[in-house]
């Protein structure tokens, strides 16, 4: 037993009402439980209870036992004098304070199935502390929170655009490009990504003025991927172009160090994925225009333009492999920088000028996209639960993340349905 769960059954009035009465006998009727408060005082406010034949307005303190009033030192802080009724699971002391406030106790009132399940719950080691009781949870709470889920994994990501956003003061043409570098990092790579996108003439790209030779010149030169001295044909034609383009537009390279190689999977190398992006900036303006239209299928389409054919030979400079090479971003890839980078522009840049247009794009991008393949997913799946497109997905992430390895099932609304 909590006061997290007492909170939760008195939040959602989850007990037996029949002849409620406070501990010295008075009638109670709980007209409104009142607004949780999580921060410091009572917890809640401006609740509204009849208590015989008065109606008292004001605040309710819920303890597990009476005695924690005074384990609290409540009686000497002015911010519970409002109090007007005391909940607590157990009454265990009678002491003259209680007097002034009415107290009233729920031990016998909480069904037990409420509080085997809580206990359940609580005491899982399941990564879904919910696995064993979620098949009766109907089907509409669940595609809705799933949904709910999505809508604060995008304010959460919102909140570090805001830092890029400041950082940047309000360039969003900025904005986009680092958040879409980033995304071709993946996991291993987005930081050295994004500094990469800060020293790249983003006017040029705007502008169309290099062709793609000339981009994978520009985009491998800045990273400090051209500096080693080994040499080949492509690599020294690479380093020709990228010797004009750095004179020309006064840049400087990033160190070799900032780049993640070691343990990363060959088809996630940043050599290649440089290669790969640079084709998508190849067609910057269509990029642009895409995604101001929300068409899903189009992007998946440019983001997975063929790189140059010295990458069908090669995931690095220099090195031939051994067989053939997928050079060309995996569907599932693409689909993973849409949700990462295109989805949370517009959301984030529809919020911010209240254009809800943007943000409806956004939403819709997701529902376009299928459901994400992770073992986060497949855990899901495998108790028979649907989830249909990539918005429901980034809610069943965000669920795991931020619910589920907490045990918030209290905050969750899969697990207050299961606690009704």
């Amino acid at each position: 037993m909590t006061e997290d769960f007492l909170h939760h059954i008195w939040q959602n009035q989850a007990f037996n009402h029949n002849n409620l009465t406070t501990t010295n006998g008075e009638e109670v009727t709980i007209l409104k439980p009142g607004i949780h408060n999580h921060l410091s005082g009572p917890d809640f406010h401006e609740a509204l209870i009849q208590i015989g034949d008065t109606k008292w307005a004001g605040s309710v303190e819920i303890h597990l036992s009476s005695s924690d009033w005074y384990h609290h030192n409540h009686e000497d802080d002015s911010a519970y004098h409002n109090v007007i009724l005391h909940v607590v699971f157990e009454h265990d002391i009678v002491a003259d304070g209680f007097k002034q406030i009415p107290l009233l106790e729920l031990k016998g009132r909480i069904s037990r199935q409420q509080l085997n399940r809580y206990e359940e719950l609580s005491g899982s080691d399941q990564k879904i502390p919910c696995s064993s009781l979620i098949e009766n949870v109907d089907e509409f709470i669940w595609q809705n929170w799933l949904e709910r889920c999505a809508m604060e994994r995008l304010e959460s990501k919102s909140e570090f655009i805001q830092q890029l956003d400041n950082k940047f003061k309000g360039d969003q043409k900025r904005l986009l490009l680092v958040l879409l570098f980033r995304a071709f990092g993946f996991k291993w790579n987005a930081d050295p990504m994004e500094e990469l996108a800060n020293r790249i003439p983003i006017k040029e790209i705007e502008k169309n003025n290099l062709n793609q030779i000339q981009l994978e010149a520009l985009m491998l030169g800045q990273a400090g991927f051209l500096t080693a001295s080994e040499k080949s044909p492509y690599r020294d034609e690479l380093k020709k172009e990228y010797s004009f383009l750095k004179s020309k537009f006064g840049l400087s390279e990033m160190k070799l160090g900032a780049w993640k190689t070691g343990g990363v999977r060959p088809a996630n190398s940043p050599h290649l994925r440089l290669a790969q992006l640079s084709s998508v900036l190849t067609n910057w303006n269509v990029f642009n225009q895409l995604f101001n239209e929300g068409k899903a299928k189009e992007l998946i389409e440019l983001l997975r333009s063929e790189p140059l054919e010295y990458w069908g030979e090669h995931y690095r400079l220099g090195r031939k492999s051994k067989g053939k090479v997928h050079y060309q971003l995996s569907y599932n890839g693409a689909c993973n920088i849409i949700t990462n980078s295109v989805v949370p522009f517009l959301y984030f840049i529809g919020n911010k000028w209240a254009n809800h247009e943007s943000v409806e794009k956004a939403i819709n991008l997701l529902e376009q996209l299928p459901a994400e393949k992770n073992g986060v997913i497949n855990s899901w799946k495998s108790l028979s639960l649907k989830i249909k497109n990539g918005l429901q997905s980034q809610g069943a992430l965000h669920l795991s993340k931020n619910y589920c390895n907490f045990k918030r099932c209290l905050e969750c609304d899969i697990g207050k349905s299961i606690l009704k």
